[in-house]
């Protein structure tokens, strides 16, 4: 009987430890990832004036004991030059915005802009599109999604931007017996 009250504490104790030691590596996967040679040779100002800003690529959490990565931002390069795409995330972890910028020589300029909108119960209920023209945002596409109390999709609306007004292009309407 002490073996097995032993075993119980053991296996107790055990648990309550095990999320903490997780947690303490948060830190350790932080400074391995900011220090990864292949992020510093293609991701800072020492090599490349594109990254002279602070960068903040990536938040580390846990969650129910998990440890997860979420990317905040991501570099790119290919022939048709140099990008960078911003996440933004909400409180409950949603996708906000995904801001997307083009490098022109000597400043990140914007190119597109998504922005998405949630419910209570975080279902999406738009995605935004706009793209960057003369220094000004321009609409060019929206989704917008309709639930049942449920939480079942009824409807997925997908419209442009013409002529300074919402064309409806595409409909899904879901049935669900």
């Amino acid at each position: 009987m002490k073996n097995l009250l032993f075993l119980f504490i053991f296996v107790l104790l055990a648990c309550q430890l095990w999320p903490q030691k997780q947690s303490d590596m948060l830190p350790q996967i932080e400074h391995k990832i900011y220090n990864e040679p292949i992020f510093h040779q293609h991701a800072t100002h020492r090599q490349n004036p594109m990254f002279s800003e602070e960068m903040d690529f990536s938040i580390l959490k846990k969650l129910r004991n998990e440890i997860t990565l979420r990317v905040d931002s991501i570099y790119f390069e290919n022939s048709g030059g140099c990008f960078k795409t911003i996440y933004s995330f909400d409180k409950n972890g949603n996708l906000i915005s995904i801001l997307s910028q083009k490098w022109d020589n000597s400043a990140w300029e914007n190119d597109r802009l998504h922005t998405f909108t949630y419910n209570d119960n975080n279902n999406l209920l738009s995605d935004f599109s706009q793209y960057w023209e003369n220094n000004k945002w321009l609409n060019s596409n929206l989704i917008t999604y309709d639930y049942d109390s449920n939480e079942n999709m009824l409807t997925l609306l997908s419209q442009i931007w013409e002529n300074n007004e919402w064309l409806n292009i595409l409909i899904y309407i879901y049935i669900y017996l």
